[in-house]
């Protein structure tokens, strides 16, 4: 079995703004503040920064504004914002918010490895020795995938 290592460094605050400045579309002026408020509260560690993210939006703390056609947030808000002591706490609180059909079915991916085939998804949905909620999993799919829990590469499902 051939093994690589990858080792990640932690991005640096300019990674973090400007990854923060192609997904919101703005300018580097109006997210500096909100850049470095994530980056202080994650200490640039990559998964940190998506999954602090995406719980900001899904807490309503980040929102869309239809009137200003961008994103908006309260710096001062976020700057009171108690954060998790790991990534590995963020993720749990994240997963807390899924519903219990893509957690079931995040179970029995989760016995497959690292990745899965979308064959065997397929075949799994066929099953009648599986629990009710897990026989459809690839219904619970696109919520795992939107979580970012979960990737779609070709015909690979990657945890």
């Amino acid at each position: 079995v051939n093994i690589t290592s990858i080792n990640l460094l932690s991005l640096s605050k300019n990674d973090v703004t400007d990854m923060m400045m192609t997904e919101l579309r703005l300018p580097r002026r109006m997210i500096l503040e909100f850049s470095d408020i994530i980056y202080r509260k994650t200490s640039g560690h990559a998964l940190f920064v998506v999954q602090f993210l995406n719980s900001l939006v899904r807490d309503s703390i980040v929102v869309y504004s239809p009137t200003k056609k961008r994103y908006r947030w309260d710096n001062d808000q976020l700057n009171n914002l108690q954060t998790w002591d790991s990534v590995a706490s963020l993720i749990v609180a994240n997963l807390s918010y899924m519903s219990p059909e893509a957690l079931q079915s995040l179970r029995v991916l989760s016995c497959f490895g690292m990745q899965t085939h979308h064959s065997i998804i397929h075949h799994l949905g066929g099953c009648s020795g599986m629990q009710e909620g897990a026989r459809d999993i690839a219904s619970s799919l696109p919520s795992l995938i939107d979580a970012g829990i979960i990737v779609e590469s070709s015909n690979l499902m990657i945890k």
